[in-house]
């Protein structure tokens, strides 16, 4: 099977929603999402600098499948459903999400010395 990585950014639907928005990410979401055949691992992260970027959080997403889009199918499927619920804190407009294939192995700094 062939590894890929689902890039998803989004953003709360406003700042007093926030801290709702992270724990609905943290404790019902990322479960949900990782309860989905294909997608084995995930990490969150915020935003650390003010470049231009599509959302303040980026969810990073493993998948590992022959076809990444019968996962995003299952995923898109199961999305504000009782198995994946979506939360009001979420401001469904700015989602933005990719799916990328590596080029390479990854490479660490360590191994260039």
């Amino acid at each position: 099977m062939a590894k890929f990585l689902w890039l998803v950014f989004t953003e709360p639907a406003s700042t007093e929603v926030e801290g709702e928005f992270n724990d609905w990410y943290d404790r019902q979401h990322v479960p949900d999402v990782l309860r989905v055949p294909g997608v084995t691992a995930v990490q969150r992260l915020k935003v650390a600098t003010a470049l231009e970027v599509p959302g303040k959080y980026l969810s990073i997403y493993e998948i590992e499948a022959d076809d990444p889009s019968k996962v995003m199918a299952a995923v898109s499927a199961r999305s504000g459903t009782d198995q994946m619920p979506l939360s009001s804190a979420l401001d469904r407009s700015s989602v933005r999400q990719m799916v990328y294939a590596p080029l390479s192995e990854r490479v660490e700094g360590t191994r260039l010395r």
